[in-house]
């Protein structure tokens, strides 16, 4: 029984593109920002 693990992000701040990534499988959450 293999659990697939999705990652999801969602971007929480418009001006700055940061976003917050979710694990669905392992319940980890992380932020990460893109900046160029």
């Amino acid at each position: 029984n293999e659990e697939k693990n999705d990652i999801l992000y969602i971007r929480y701040d418009e001006n700055k593109m940061k976003y917050i990534y979710l694990c669905t499988g392992c319940d980890m959450a992380w932020k990460s920002d893109i900046s160029s």
